[in-house]
């Protein structure tokens, strides 16, 4: 079996989501072999780390890992992604990079039986997010994108990796941000415009968005039973 990876990208006051989705993971995952997490972070305590490890199981194999921001974007989303080349042994065939409240309901080596030719992301069901996209068009350079094009959610991102370095995806993010005139822009959207024609739509059981107030009430995988993996936004 290849070996698959999760990077999930940690900021301290998280911990709970941090937790939850771990523990989610092994739960919903009875091998644990051939699993690998990274847990990407800017500068968290020694602290909140063995906070976190003291609340999920031993078996998961976690690796805490401090990622240092470039000076164009300073950004955990962003410098991780930058930075996936340091971050990726060359035997793991597939990266799931994962960010915010998060909960899986099946087995993350299902993610294996997914054909990534490219990078997958799962349709972005929030409305703001294309005013905010149609807003931030308006001033780049280049007029050629509508936000109907890049309307996917990143904060579930499936890559893989043979692909992602052949291509030099990280480069072409900080290539896309230099070329911009709004250098405010969100981390989203800058992903989505850098990797416009590299992205492939992911089933929206692997990223099942829901809103927080929803997720909050009730966690029970019934509300949401024909979900791989469920988002509160």
């Amino acid at each position: 079996m290849s070996t698959v990876a999760i990077a999930y990208l940690c900021r301290e006051k998280d911990e709970e989501e941090i937790v939850y989705c771990l523990q989610s993971i092994a739960k919903n995952t009875i091998d644990h072999t051939n699993l690998k997490i990274f847990l990407i972070h800017k500068q968290i305590s020694l602290f909140f780390r063995e906070q976190v490890l003291t609340q999920i199981p031993s078996s998961l194999e976690v690796e805490w890992i401090e990622v240092f921001p470039h000076s164009f974007l300073n950004d955990l989303k962003i410098t991780a992604l930058s930075q996936l080349e340091i971050l990726i042994s060359k035997e793991i065939e597939t990266l799931l990079v994962l960010q915010g409240s998060l909960y899986f309901h099946s087995s993350v080596h299902e993610v294996l039986r997914l054909t990534v030719e490219k990078v997958s992301m799962a349709r972005n069901l929030q409305d703001q997010y294309q005013t905010a996209a149609k807003e931030f068009l308006t001033v780049w350079k280049k007029k050629d994108i509508s936000p109907s094009e890049i309307y996917f959610n990143t904060n579930v991102i499936l890559i893989n990796r043979k692909y992602w370095q052949r291509e030099d995806l990280s480069q072409k993010i900080h290539r896309t941000y230099e070329d911009l005139e709004a250098k405010n822009i969100p981390n989203s959207l800058l992903i989505n415009i850098s990797l416009k024609n590299d992205i492939e739509p992911l089933a929206e059981v692997w990223n099942k968005q829901i809103p927080r107030q929803e997720y909050l009430q009730n966690k029970s995988p019934e509300k949401n039973k024909n979900a791989k993996l469920i988002q509160a936004l």
